[in-house]
């Protein structure tokens, strides 16, 4: 017999990560996505029926855990992909059916045992709620999958002209929608607009048994305020599973699962606020600094009672490594070192709010002061955050040029790289699988990891070279509901930095709680040997210069904007842009000619970014936009990371 070839795929992939209202929602539908293809990937092995060339399995911890090896510590990040490729050894197979029956079978699998523990108890308040959970359970994943003959790789493209060819219906959902996700119906069966109180009694029902069963020790408190499921909060079946799934008892964990990812619920269901990373690297200083002002603080909000919301609200464990010498002082809340947080009433209690703000402030006030404007802002901790993702170059063009194998080698290979970089940059992973990653970092954080992983990436495929990746990067005030964020990075990755830069790139936003800012992408390099040493370098050190020196500024870029036509820069080229500026930067200044030439020479390395449309990298015409990104970078206290 000749061997066959199976590419198969699981979807839909953006959405379900995408709808996401917290942190623990995105990680979720990340891990659920690569648990569900490793199930398919593990049906072929196990029966013998084949081998995955596509991704790389061999020392994978998520695929071993699902060959029921005991791994410690268990798998919490999602690191397996949703399309594979597979060598199929057995005549007259049907592969892709095995795989699409072993994805419905975990899947629900996980929806029954979500269903028995927090939805059934509550079913007969609903109208019809059963049979809206199994018609969306059994209607929402999406497979597809091709198998023939190829020995030339032209099997590359088969799985792409295969999902063009779309034969999953799906039926038009009624009832009031999902707050999550809109396209689905919210399972109560109740309609609001005529039937709400029958609606909040279902939901009221669902939040009660979720706090019976989690928080058992604040059961019966009148004044808690829950935390897993709002009270705006109305989800269909897919929407629920995502949700509840990190809440199931750690025995049904891990019979369902096979393991308990991070050992135990209580940890499971804890992942760090946008808020918490936000204040990341101010707690990070604040530690360092005056410790003895951390642990008042932290006595300060234990002294304010055992609040139910406070309780719920705990980190308890943080997910920053580094993190962890820090003790009680680590495991705040994030939002409990922002002073408008602090006085809302779903993140501290009415009556804890005056002790807990002066509690703040106090603390605040123990922080020796910088030195400089823009540094005496981080008296108070930034209220931005960053999300990163990342995705490599043109892989389909890789796998029919080299092979399933040897891809899946420099993918490994990337993928044992990307942990220490992570964790030394105080970031926080939420999917890593192939070319693929996912993660929220601290601001001062991001840009410098992201080019160290952009370095490790490319250094992975040694045979040929060849391999780039592209990044997207929000920094989000953490009011910014997290989907819209989503979108932003995908945006930046999709459309900036591959299809406007040419790949090999990095594009950044500013997302204000107002609304966007600006967008600025470049390559990563240009004469720079990597990434690391290229245009983040430069953007940093342009960032850090502003935070350090008052007399730097960028009120003549905002001058340049209303004197100049934007079209004007196409035309011109490096020494004519530099002598526009030059003579702008020194209107109204003494400074000496070295100085200000010392600083355009840094201003156009960044202003002037880097793209590859053309096929080679070149300087584009001048934007203010870097400049306006160093400077909210330097607001926003860059200078905290020090690389270490």
């Amino acid at each position: 017999m000749t061997e066959q070839i199976l590419h198969f795929t699981l979807g839909p992939v953006q959405n379900f990560v995408a709808q996401a209202r917290r942190t623990r929602d995105l990680w979720a539908g990340s891990f659920l996505l690569s648990w569900l293809s490793g199930k398919a990937m593990r049906a072929l092995v196990d029966k013998g029926w084949g081998e995955i060339d596509f991704p790389d399995v061999q020392g994978d911890a998520m695929f071993r855990a699902l060959g029921g090896e005991g791994i410690d510590p268990a798998p919490v990040v999602g690191s397996l992909p949703n399309r594979f490729k597979a060598t199929i050894t057995q005549a007259k197979v049907q592969a892709g059916e095995l795989c699409r029956e072993a994805i419905n079978q975990a899947w629900h699998g996980l929806a029954d045992a979500v269903w028995e523990t927090f939805v059934a108890p509550v079913a007969p308040r609903g109208r019809e709620t059963r049979a809206i959970w199994e018609r969306q359970i059994d209607g929402f994943w999406e497979t597809s999958w091709v198998m023939g003959q190829a020995s030339d790789g032209s099997d590359g493209g088969w799985l792409d002209r295969r999902k063009n060819w779309r034969t999953h219906p799906r039926r038009e959902e009624g009832g009031d929608r999902c707050t999550i996700m809109s396209d689905w119906q919210e399972i109560s069966g109740w309609v609001r607009f005529r039937e709400r109180e029958r609606q909040e009694v279902f939901w009221d029902s669902i939040r009660q048994g979720v706090l019976d069963e989690v928080y058992a020790a604040l059961k019966g408190n009148k004044e808690v305020n829950t935390l897993e499921l709002r009270d705006n909060e109305r989800l269909c079946a897919i929407a629920l599973v995502k949700r509840l799934f990190p809440l199931l008892p750690d025995e049904t964990l891990k019979s369902t699962v096979g393991w308990i990812p991070d050992g135990t619920r209580k940890v499971l269901r804890k992942w760090p606020s946008t808020a918490y990373m936000a204040a990341a690297p101010w707690m990070k200083r604040a530690s360092e600094r005056n410790e003895q002002a951390c642990q008042d603080y932290v006595k300060a909000i234990k002294a304010c009672g055992d609040d139910a919301i406070l309780t719920q609200r705990a980190e308890h464990i943080s997910r920053i490594a580094n993190f962890h010498p820090m003790g009680a002082f680590a495991d705040l809340d994030g939002h409990l070192f922002f002073s408008d947080a602090v006085c809302n009433d779903k993140v501290v209690p009415p009556r804890s709010q005056k002790e807990v703000l002066k509690a703040l402030q106090r603390f605040q006030g123990d922080l020796l002061e910088e030195s400089t404007k823009r540094r005496l802002k981080m008296k108070e901790a930034s209220p931005y955050y960053a999300l990163l993702l990342m995705d490599g170059d043109r892989i389909g063009d890789l796998l029919q040029k080299w092979g399933g194998k040897k891809v899946s080698k420099a993918l490994g290979e990337f993928a044992g790289k990307i942990p220490k970089i992570v964790e030394k940059h105080d970031g926080v992973t939420i999917y890593a699988g192939g070319d693929d990653y996912l993660g929220l970092f601290p601001l001062p954080s991001a840009l410098p990891a992201a080019a160290l992983l952009a370095d490790a990436y490319q250094a992975s495929w040694k045979e040929g070279g060849g391999g780039t990746i592209s990044a997207g990067v929000a920094f989000a005030h953490h009011g910014v509901a997290l989907s819209a964020v989503l979108r932003k990075v995908h945006h930046l990755l999709d459309a900036v930095a591959k299809e406007k830069n040419g790949r090999d790139g990095i594009a950044v936003a500013v997302m204000k709680s107002g609304g966007d800012a600006f967008e600025w992408g470049s390559c990563w390099r240009k004469e720079e040997k990597d990434a690391a040493s290229g245009v983040i370098h430069h953007l940093v050190t342009l960032a850090k210069a502003f935070a350090d020196d008052d007399d730097r500024s960028t009120s003549f870029v905002y001058h340049l904007r209303d004197r100049y036509d934007s079209s004007l820069w196409e035309g011109l080229d490096e020494r004519q842009t530099h002598a526009i500026l030059f003579a702008e930067r020194l209107k109204g200044t003494e400074m000496a000619r070295e100085i200000v030439e010392k600083e355009i020479d840094e201003l156009l390395r960044v202003c002037r970014p880097l793209t590859k449309e053309s096929g080679s990298v070149e300087r584009g015409a001048f934007t203010s936009d870097g400049a306006l990104l160093a400077r909210f970078l330097a607001d926003n206290g860059i200078w905290l990371w020090n690389g270490s």
